[in-house]
């Protein structure tokens, strides 16, 4: 799931007020090249969102510090 994430690091959209998440559109194709299996797919995906939240509640965090 980390490597996942790593990967999706281009994938991330943002708006004016700053980051707003990963584009879940690419995950599949990232799931694909890093040869994650379909029976393990769930689980990464859910891991992933975890790290994105913690993500974005530092961003934010950061945001609101300077």
């Amino acid at each position: 799931a980390v490597n996942v994430f790593v990967c999706m690091d281009t994938q991330r959209r943002y708006t004016f007020a700053g980051a707003a998440g990963l584009d879940y559109a690419a995950l599949p194709v990232v799931m694909d090249m890093l040869e994650v299996g379909v029976e393990r797919r769930p689980e990464v995906f859910s891991h992933i969102r975890i790290m994105e939240q913690v993500a974005l509640e530092t961003a934010a965090e950061h945001r609101n510090d300077g």
